[in-house]
């Protein structure tokens, strides 16, 4: 995956609004609005855009904690329907497949420990789940993507 230090300054504008005005990057970037347009278009082709999403800043309530959640499943064939069914689950950020020691990783926001026991409860009622480890990250930077950049 070839991207320049132009394409790095999209995808941070981006990151940062998901509306960024195109016009407004080719200024910036001293480039025409459809290199801008073309540059946008090679990072979805190769995958590295797949969408616009909301992120949250969760650093101004104090009260806020991220759960980092990681499932084993009994087997793989329950991956896609146990993903649907946690995506349901009130304040779960996301969702995804993972390949390693777990199967699903999820990302969700609590502000207390029974906020904890009711993600684990609802969790452990979707069938097919083997194993579930949940901790608590105190720093939410994890979640933003512009931070690997």
């Amino acid at each position: 995956m070839l991207i320049d230090d132009a394409d790095k300054v999209i995808l941070k504008k981006l990151l940062a609004d998901a509306r960024a005005n195109f016009s407004d990057l080719a200024k910036e970037l001293n480039i025409s609005v459809p290199a801008v347009v073309k540059r946008f278009k090679k990072m979805k082709k190769i995958g590295l855009i797949v969408g616009t999403s909301l992120v949250l800043d969760l650093s101004e309530n104090k009260n806020m904690f991220v759960q980092a959640i990681r499932i084993e499943l009994v087997d793989q064939s329950y991956q896609n329907e146990v993903i649907e069914k946690i995506k349901k689950i009130k304040s779960v950020l996301n969702c995804i497949p993972v390949i390693g020691n777990y199967d699903i990783f999820v990302v969700a926001y609590t502000r207390n420990i029974d906020d904890i026991k009711v993600i684990r409860d609802r969790i452990r009622k979707i069938s097919g789940i083997e194993k579930i480890e949940m901790s608590t990250n105190l720093d939410e930077d994890f979640l933003y993507v512009e931070n690997l950049l």
